[in-house]
Formats: structure tokens, C-alpha cells, sequence
């Protein structure tokens, strides 16, 4: 089952580019829906890798939804190299979710503004319709959470003069 939301955030997407790339943003959006427990390691990465990290599932932080594998892989060109666009992927599975092949594709707009799109593959035998839903869910939740995070940097941020006469 393919699920794909997708937006437009109100910030730079070199800023979205740079925050997607470090694990605690992924930490900050999912929270408190999904909570993710290293297994193994000490902390997580400052950048995500090309490793492995195996983690514990908690829908609430207390509810066991088994372990996943996060595989990352990226793009090696920011979102204003090049076409204006560049991809994060988490080729992981799990216990529940055998394939849980996610893509986040951020796409510059203009200076103030980043098309973000969540795009995942699931395949959980038949537990997929409702692993499906829940990605659904999931992914609904962690843009809006996005958007509340970029909101916050707008108020924070002195837009440039270029940019206020968008």
C-alpha cells in the first residue's frame, strides 16, 4: 500500500533540507504519536547516515508497536542545487511492517516557502490496511507537526528584504 501527504511548509527549504537530516527533528515531529527508543546505541546520530539504526516503536510512548530498522539514504545536493529539489529515504522494516519504504522529497518554492512530501510504501501481509491507515495517520500528524516547527522559525526569523516583497 503506497501513502503519499504532502504540503507546503512556510519556510526556506534549505532550512527544511538541513533539519530533516537530523534524526532529533524526526524525534520532535513524531512526538507524542510515535516515540522511537534506540536499541544498541547510546544516542542517535547529530546527521543521519548511511547506517543502520535499529529502534523500539511506541505509539504514546508506551504502547509496544514491535522494532524497526531505519536504513537512511539521501540525496547528496540541497534543495536549491541543481533542479530545487533533493530526497531523504528510510528503506527500513520491522516486526509489523516487513517493507516501510519511505521517501521525503522537499522542493524549493521560492525564498520563504517548501513544498514537502511524505511518500511511503508499506507492505505488512495482512495487517497492511491497517498499518496503511495508521502511516496515514502518522504522516498527517507529523506535518502538521512540520508546520507548527516552521511557524516557529518565522516568527523568529528576520525574513530577507527580497523575501518581504514576495
Amino acid at each position: 500500500m503506497r501513502v503519499r501527504v504532502e504540503n507546503v511548509l512556510d519556510a526556506p527549504a534549505q532550512w527544511v533540507w538541513e533539519m530533516a537530516q537530523k534524526p532529533s527533528t524526526l524525534q520532535h515531529v513524531s512526538w507524542p504519536l510515535l516515540v522511537f527508543k534506540l536499541i544498541g546505541a547510546k544516542r542517535l546520530p547529530d546527521r543521519w547516515q548511511a547506517d543502520t539504526l535499529q529502534v523500539r516503536l511506541q505509539i504514546f510512548g508506551i504502547i509496544p508497536a514491535g522494532t524497526q530498522t531505519i536504513a537512511p539514504s539521501m540525496s547528496h545536493h540541497g534543495p536549491e542545487d541543481g533542479n530545487g529539489a533533493c530526497w531523504l529515504r528510510d528503506n527500513g522494516s520491522g516486526d509489523i511492517a516487513r517493507v516501510w519504504d519511505h521517501w521525503i522529497r522537499i522542493t524549493h518554492v521560492d525564498s520563504r516557502t517548501t513544498h514537502y512530501v511524505d511518500d511511503v510504501q508499506v507492505k505488512a501481509g495482512i495487517l497492511t490496511p491497517f498499518v496503511g491507515l495508521f502511516a496515514h495517520l502518522f504522516y498527517r500528524y507529523r506535518q502538521w507537526r512540520w508546520r507548527r516547527l516552521a511557524a516557529r522559525l518565522g516568527q523568529t526569523m528576520s525574513w530577507p528584504d527580497e523575501a518581504r516583497s514576495l
